[in-house]
């Protein structure tokens, strides 16, 4: 038996979601340009930045040697995220002494 009085759980459930879901908002293709940009500029600069780290933390490791020193740099300089990736993972827990 039904009540008359309590809304269907299938109503209910679909104005729950109407009103979660909000206006409709169109976006521009100026405004996604403009994000993918921004976006695109903050990546640029973390990669930057993770480079300049590990270039840094290179030039200031004591337990490398001369050697071992210049290939990591080459390493960050020649392929720059993947070396830099390489040394944060890997090169500054080695003991090369």
């Amino acid at each position: 038996m039904r009540c008359l009085a309590a809304p269907s759980i299938r109503r209910m459930h679909h104005r729950g979601y109407r009103a979660l879901a909000g206006p409709h908002v169109q976006v521009s293709p100026d405004t996604i340009e403009w994000a993918a940009m921004a976006l695109a500029g903050l990546a640029a600069v973390g990669a930057v930045g993770l480079i300049g780290a590990a270039l840094v933390q290179i030039a200031r490791a004591v337990h490398l040697r001369a050697g071992a020193r210049t290939n990591w740099v080459l390493a960050v300089v020649c392929a720059p995220l993947f070396g830099a990736i390489a040394w944060f993972a890997i090169g500054n827990r080695l003991d090369t002494e």
